[in-house]
């Protein structure tokens, strides 16, 4: 017979929450990321879980990868080129992330060569950011 005390249960992602802020590696990468997803509405807290994984996992290349993206929202070029150097180059969000990279440092060719590389594998991000380019870049 198992006895269980009301209100003494926690729900998991809260408890990884609290994890996050108090012995962050405890948590494994996917559950920092579970828990950098739950503050969406937070984008500080979020970049910050998002640092705290990369800088736990500084040479698992999906940290690095999430690492990267997070750099690109924030404007951070000099990270930027860092994380990607230790992400999976092969993978779409990768082609995403280093053509969005590219524009962002000037190099118009390479960034609209590697969204368009993207965007033809399937990458509905790549597609979404080569309209906003080329939206935000047309001639009167």
């Amino acid at each position: 017979i198992g006895v269980r005390l009301v209100g003494s249960e926690m729900c998991i992602r809260d408890r990884a929450k609290i994890m996050a802020d108090v012995n962050p590696q405890m948590l494994s990468l996917r559950e920092l990321y579970t828990v950098a997803l739950s503050y969406a509405d937070n984008k500080a807290k979020f970049y910050q879980i998002i640092n705290i994984s990369v800088k736990l996992y500084p040479v698992h290349p999906i940290a690095n990868l999430n690492a990267a993206a997070a750099a690109i929202e924030q404007g951070d070029t000099q990270s930027i080129s860092k994380f990607l150097s230790m992400a999976p180059h092969d993978s779409l969000a990768y082609k995403n992330c280093r053509g969005v990279y590219e524009l962002m440092t000037g190099n118009t060719y390479e960034g609209i060569r590697m969204l368009k590389a993207a965007k033809t594998e399937g990458s509905e991000e790549a597609s979404y950011n080569l309209n906003v380019f080329f939206e935000n870049n047309k001639r009167p």
